[in-house]
């Protein structure tokens, strides 16, 4: 979920998520990496769907690997509904944290 240069950014979220960063892959990319692909959200019951441009589509599944080593205990689902998108399926704040991390300004 964070790479090694959003340790401290991210700190209070990693508690929230159960995320443990350190069995993270060295150089996966990060939240920073997957922004400026996605091109909306939407809440279903107990998921995050994040849609993304077609041109991310790698960087999102090597994200997704990463995020399965480090937040396993989310559920991480590359689909195409129409279109490239992830799912995240989560408790509730965990959705809302991620929203926030994949919304925030860089």
């Amino acid at each position: 979920m964070a790479s090694e240069a959003e340790p401290a950014r991210w700190a209070g979220t990693l508690e929230l998520l159960a995320c443990d960063i350190a069995a993270r892959p060295a150089g996966a990319p990060g939240v920073d990496d997957v922004a400026p692909h996605i091109t909306g959200f939407r809440r279903e019951s107990g998921a995050l769907v994040v849609r993304y441009a077609p041109a991310g589509t790698g960087v999102f599944q090597a994200f997704v690997e990463a995020e399965r080593s480090c937040c396993s205990g989310l559920g991480w689902f590359i689909e195409d509904d129409g279109g490239p998108q992830l799912r995240i399926v989560a408790e509730p704040a965990q959705l809302d944290a991620f929203e926030q991390l994949l919304s925030a300004p860089r």
